[in-house]
């Protein structure tokens, strides 16, 4: 069992995305929601905090309970729209409480017009990515498991066996 923590700015992106990752439906919530979800072998545990500023407080307490945090960015507005996740993106990988957590940053758009890199540097996180396409060296060197990834917004579910690679 993985216990895997949703968090992020946008809650209707969040939703849809959570939506996509469960067996069935998710309710919208502004408290704690938690649900279990199947991924291939893997049972998973999914936890949403609810809206980051009223939640904020207690994303470090289970931060030390959890396997893993996806940290949900809507990517189908200006580029002032980073600023917020770009925030609380390096608060968290700052946190000693998530220090040894794997991150997987889940950019929301209606197309793909943000490159992998774009999002990278619009959320200050250019070369600390582990992952696709780095030599073994490098992703060694880095402490974070962090991986940026991009979805269309609505357009077709999240693949989730992608998620457990």
């Amino acid at each position: 069992v993985a216990n895997v923590l949703f968090l992020g700015n946008d809650e209707s992106c969040k939703m849809a995305v959570i939506s996509s990752f469960s067996d069935e439906n998710v309710e919208t919530a502004p408290y704690l929601t938690s649900w279990v979800s199947c991924i291939g072998k893997i049972m998973f545990n999914f936890f949403d905090l609810g809206r980051p500023r009223i939640a904020h407080a207690v994303w470090r307490d289970y931060g030390a309970k959890m396997d893993a945090v996806v940290y949900i960015v809507d990517a189908t507005r200006a580029n002032e729209q980073f600023l917020g996740p770009r925030r609380d993106v390096n608060d968290l990988l700052s946190d000693e409480a998530f220090a040894n957590l794997p991150f997987l940053i889940l950019c929301t758009t209606q197309s793909f017009d943000y490159p992998e890199e774009a999002l990278c540097s619009l959320l200050d996180l250019t070369n600390v990515t582990t992952g696709k396409g780095l030599t073994l060296e490098l992703a060694k060197a880095n402490a974070h498991p962090l991986e940026v990834d991009a979805i269309i917004y609505l357009a077709d579910p999240y693949d989730k066996e992608r998620f457990v690679e």
